[in-house]
């Protein structure tokens, strides 16, 4: 009986020990499985989070379908890449201003400082004579402001309108071409007029200067060549024109405007300062200067410009624009003064055939227009001879209104409209033009010119004879 029962417990041993082999085995595969399975349980807890704060609450609608992108996500997203950036900038433009605020107080305590030394120096030579003494007095020049902060005078010619921000308008821009008939005129003895492109060469490779005058027909580019400029430069814009003036700083004060301009031009230099309808402000005749109209005259300003512009060097770089659409307005005494005042005299055109051609369909283009297939911008640009880039400009912006624009893509521009819009406007008086050019001529670059074409002639008709010797 002892054999089966010993059969038997081994038997049940070795179940026993099968069953704990089995366990073990199974537990194994559990924890393998348990260990396969926690590389991805970071992944999927991540997706479902990612999930519920973004997609869970957020509408679909229309986009159900279309699976575009989430502009507002998108901007969550990169905003802080884009706040980093900016504050980068801002930090760089900080330390620049930061730098140019202490060398302007370190200007302003150096000019201080060495008016103290100045009067220490005249205590001490008391024994000079009284007649220097006086000269001495007549030669120094008092500065109303010298009390004041550069930012206090900053701040108030702001505030009074004659420093205005410039917009972003480049110099190409200014559209136009190169005269290609000019060489031809110049062999025959001729002077064309400039061309826009020279123009805007002359404006851009020009040599150091203190004053520039830009004159020609009404809404030939003159304002926007000055901002322009100013905007290429990063300079400060100061509008000293009469009308931009008028009621500010009245009688005796305008002086002490000036003073204000100019100082805070030369300190936060580059500055351009800007005068429209400058023929005006040398017209001394009281009569004519009353049809101006205006609180205060025109001229009230042209003494203090003077005497402030002869303190002025080129390498100040303060630059005066006046801008003039009829300088011949000034006579006799006021002409000469006028033409000597300027460094330099630039005669801005209208646009010639072939800048007429550059300059219709960029405008069309400026404004969102589209043109027909059978609009022919070769017959418009010699259709339109006569008028100034500012007035096509002008023809344009009043074709293309908005409720024209939502109509631009079933009917496009025709050349039918168009000419009906050019007809409304009225082309440059030739009287104009011709009292443009009669003055032009009296300006002393036009002086020289003259000389050098008779010399070229003379060579030439020299040239002639010696071929027919020869023959």
């Amino acid at each position: 009986m002892t054999r089966p029962i010993l059969a038997v417990g081994s038997a049940a041993s070795a179940c026993v020990t099968a069953v704990h082999v089995h366990g073990a085995g199974d537990a194994e595969e559990e924890k393998k499985a348990e260990t396969v399975s926690s590389a991805f349980v970071g992944d999927l807890e991540a997706a479902v989070k990612l999930f519920v704060e973004k997609w869970q609450d957020h509408p679909e609608g229309a986009n159900a379908l279309a699976q575009k992108h989430e502009p507002d996500l998108v901007r969550l997203e990169l905003r802080p890449l884009v706040f980093e950036e900016v504050r980068l900038q801002v930090d760089e433009e900080m330390r620049v201003l930061l730098e140019n605020l202490k060398d302007m107080v370190e200007a302003e305590r150096a000019a201080k400082s060495g008016k103290k030394g100045k009067a220490k120096k005249a205590k001490k030579g008391k024994k000079a004579k009284k007649g220097k003494e006086g000269k001495g007095k007549g030669k120094k020049k008092k500065d109303p402001t010298a009390e004041r902060s550069l930012e206090a005078l900053y701040a108030e010619l702001v505030s009074n309108g004659i420093i205005k921000p410039c917009p972003a308008q480049p110099l190409e821009d200014y559209l136009g071409t190169v005269n290609f008939l000019g060489s031809v005129l110049q062999s025959q003895g001729l002077i064309p007029d400039p061309s826009c492109a020279e123009m805007r060469q002359a404006l851009t490779q020009a040599p150091l200067m203190k004053s520039v005058l830009l004159y020609g027909a009404p809404s030939t580019g003159k304002t926007s060549l000055c901002q322009s400029i100013a905007h290429a430069a990063g300079a400060n814009f100061f509008d000293l024109s009469p009308r931009n003036t008028d009621a500010k700083y009245p009688g005796k004060a305008v002086a002490l405007m000036i003073h204000m301009v100019f100082k805070v031009a030369k300190v936060m230099a580059p500055s351009l300062i800007y005068i429209d309808e400058i023929e005006k402000v040398f017209v001394s005749d009281k009569k004519r200067s009353k049809e101006f109209g205006g609180s205060e005259a025109f001229n009230r300003i042209k003494k203090e410009v003077v005497k402030e512009m002869k303190g002025v060097g080129p390498e100040e770089q303060v630059l005066l624009v006046g801008c003039s659409a009829a300088p011949h307005m000034c006579v006799k005494k006021d002409e000469k003064a006028f033409i000597n005042f300027f460094d330099k005299h630039l005669y801005l055109p209208l646009p010639d055939y072939a800048s007429r051609l550059a300059i219709w369909p960029r405008v069309i283009e400026r404004h969102g227009g589209e043109v027909d297939a059978k609009f022919d911008f070769s017959t418009l640009a010699h259709i339109s001879e006569g008028y100034s880039s500012g007035t096509i400009d002008q023809v344009v912006r009043s074709m293309i209104t908005p409720r024209r624009l939502s109509r631009m893509a079933s009917a496009k521009l025709s050349m039918a409209e168009a000419l009906q819009w050019l007809c409304r406007a009225e082309p440059t008086s030739k009287d104009l033009l011709e009292a443009l050019q009669a003055w032009t001529d009296k300006t002393p670059a036009r002086k020289e010119e003259p000389a050098a074409a008779g010399k070229g002639k003379k060579g030439g008709k020299d040239e002639g004879k010696g071929k027919k010797k020869k023959k």
